[in-house]
């Protein structure tokens, strides 16, 4: 693997001052990304565990074994990490274990990858650095389902670079949330509210009103009112009317066609 490119890109993404994002987002919606440059949409989310066991990396030649997650804290087994609340990887060699930072849904691209990192782990050693974890993820239409986290390298003990290959980074149709009908009606909606409670506080402060009164307009929503109610009545007289006339008139050609009939059954008894 590319260590040395993962370290620059790990390097990069720092000095672009990228800071944690909060969990201010519905968690439906952590762990997607809208690129504002590309107007691409990536969808994390299939790589999120919420339950079971987390994603395991094995490092065979280090000694070291990491389990992680991916927009979320860890789900499987933390009682041997000092504070495991929101720690979402963690690191294990022989006896000792090691918190790689903090749960984070901040989607960083960078060329044709996401990052994705982790801060405030444990401390390194001695010095006042904390342990972090950068993951970066690759789009693979190629790789077995969702591919599987690949241990790189670290860096002085306190950085750990993990590559992703999967096509869960790839990106994808962002999906609808609703249709333009439905957030019509919302602002409709929400204007209507405003006008009527808006109007409701005039009319009473400073026109005094009482009862229906304060309502906004109210003589010109009656008249409206009064319009609809005589029209739908005019109308609905007028159907009235038209089938009853079509009624009687099928009537009075049946009458006709039996009367024409039966005289010309009296006329053949005659001759």
């Amino acid at each position: 693997m590319h260590f040395s490119g993962t370290l620059i890109l790990f390097s990069a993404c720092v000095l672009l001052g990228s800071t944690h994002t909060g969990w201010a987002q519905p968690e439906e919606d952590q762990c997607t990304f809208k690129d504002p440059k590309t107007d691409k949409y990536y969808d994390l989310r299939p790589l999120r565990k919420t339950s079971g066991d987390d994603w395991e990396v094995e490092a065979h030649q280090t000694g070291y074994t990491f389990s992680l997650n991916v927009c979320h804290p860890l789900v499987g087994d933390t009682s041997k990490i000092k504070n495991p609340e929101r720690v979402a990887a963690v690191a294990y060699r022989e006896t000792d274990v090691w918190s790689l930072g903090l749960a984070s849904h901040n989607l960083v691209p960078q060329g044709d990858r996401l990052l994705l990192e982790y801060r405030d782990g444990d401390k390194c050693g001695d010095n006042s650095m904390y342990r972090t974890s950068l993951i970066s993820l690759v789009c693979d239409t190629k790789v077995r389902d969702l591919g599987r986290p690949e241990y790189i390298g670290n860096g002085n003990q306190c950085s750990y670079f993990f590559e992703w290959r999967t096509p869960a980074a790839c990106a994808t149709s962002e999906p609808m949330v609703g249709s333009a009908g439905g957030s019509f009606l919302v602002v409709v909606f929400i204007f209507a509210v405003m006008y009527l409670f808006v109007g409701v506080v005039y009319n009473r402060i400073t026109h005094k009103a009482r009862g229906m009164e304060q309502i906004p307009h109210y003589n010109m929503w009656r008249n409206a009112f009064d319009f609809v109610k005589d029209m739908t009545i005019i109308i609905a007289v007028a159907i009235v009317d038209f089938f009853k006339r079509r009624s009687s008139g099928s009537s009075n050609r049946q009458y006709h066609q039996v009367g024409e009939s039966d005289a010309n059954t009296l006329i053949d008894d005659d001759f």
